[in-house]
């Protein structure tokens, strides 16, 4: 069976990280992948974290770095030019370490993000279909609680600044992914980069320039759990 590696820097997780797992496996499953997972994070300030780690990857190929941070657990939600180059640095430690596995696949996932079943198994499809291959596949959720006004895609405009526009269906080229996002072996040669829009709209900025393919596909939604709270309710955008 083919291999898909899954992961993402990661702290005070601790609460969705079984959901999480929880949703990869059934949707691997679905796509017929195997996953191998990959995480980046300071373990000794989030034990917590690491230890949801280790019991759920027991049986799977697991790929994972310490890195010290400056997040806390009242400042994960806090978004600054600093953490933005953190986080820069931190994709990037992750992203060495792929490449160093030659991993094909790289399905870079928020770890509070919970997959569609059939998430995967569509963006595969996407990414390996035979006219207009692209090299990147960004899946959608909602970076907002309510509403449908953010998804996790957009555009750069001329003049350099970041813009969301409304949920459009099914695959469509685009400028910025974020949250789901499926790397082939091509777009892996691209690290992430600082912008003042953050870590992932510079990485599509350097895509692009380096004459990687771009698409949304959006025929299915993850579920982002932005609290703790959202684990335990339906989110009627997505339908779990």
């Amino acid at each position: 069976m083919n291999e898909l590696v899954v992961g993402c820097p990661v702290a005070f997780r601790s609460w969705v990280l079984p959901k999480w797992f929880e949703h990869v496996e059934t949707a691997c499953e679905r796509a017929e992948i195997e996953p191998v997972y990959c995480f980046i994070g300071d373990w000794l300030k989030d034990p917590g974290t690491w230890s949801v780690i280790h019991n759920e990857t027991q049986n799977r190929k697991l790929l994972t770095a310490y890195v010290e941070t400056t997040r806390t657990l009242d400042s994960i939600r806090e978004w600054n030019s600093c953490r933005y180059q953190e986080m820069v640095h931190l994709r990037n430690v992750q992203l060495e370490l792929i490449k160093k596995a030659e991993a094909d696949l790289f399905l870079s996932l928020d770890s509070d993000i919970l997959l569609h079943p059939d998430s995967i198994k569509d963006m595969l499809e996407t990414l390996r279909r035979k006219h207009s291959t692209p090299d990147v596949v960004g899946g959608l959720c909602y970076m907002t609680e309510h509403g449908t006004s953010h998804p996790s895609y957009g555009k750069i405009n001329n003049n350099g600044t970041f813009q969301r526009f409304g949920t459009q269906q099914g695959v469509f080229p685009i400028s910025v992914v974020m949250g789901v996002v499926l790397n082939n072996s091509g777009a892996m040669q691209t690290p992430w980069v600082s912008n003042p829009f953050g870590e992932d709209i510079g990485r599509c900025v350097e895509l692009a320039k380096n004459g990687m393919k771009i698409v949304a596909d959006t025929r299915v939604i993850n579920k982002h759990c932005l609290t703790q709270e959202m684990l335990s309710r339906v989110d009627k955008r997505v339908g779990f």
